[in-house]
């Protein structure tokens, strides 16, 4: 959604580099001035969002996913994880 409303460019890559190689001015200025650019403010976007995504992950599996199993029977509580535990052995079994 965010490419519809910036025009993203490879000279932007320039521009960040020339920002980045000015070792004189404080952080805060360059910081300021890549937030300008588009691709530099694209990446932000992105990395906020996949930081929302793992935080809003990590609270569903902590508080959500208890309050739902409280109400389940034991079987199917057991079965859930018996799944889970099975993904994540055919996941490490294909990473590694």
């Amino acid at each position: 959604m965010e490419l519809r409303h910036l025009t993203v460019n490879v000279s932007d890559i320039g521009t960040l580099n020339e920002l980045l190689s000015d070792e004189t001015r404080p952080i805060r200025a360059i910081v300021s001035d890549m937030l300008d650019v588009p691709l530099f403010r694209l990446i932000v976007v992105v990395a906020a969002t996949n930081v929302g995504s793992l935080i809003a992950s990590v609270l569903f599996a902590t508080y959500v996913v208890p309050a739902f199993a409280q109400s389940l029977e034991p079987s199917i509580t057991e079965l859930m994880i018996e799944g889970a535990r099975e993904s994540a052995r055919i996941i490490w079994g294909a990473v590694a």
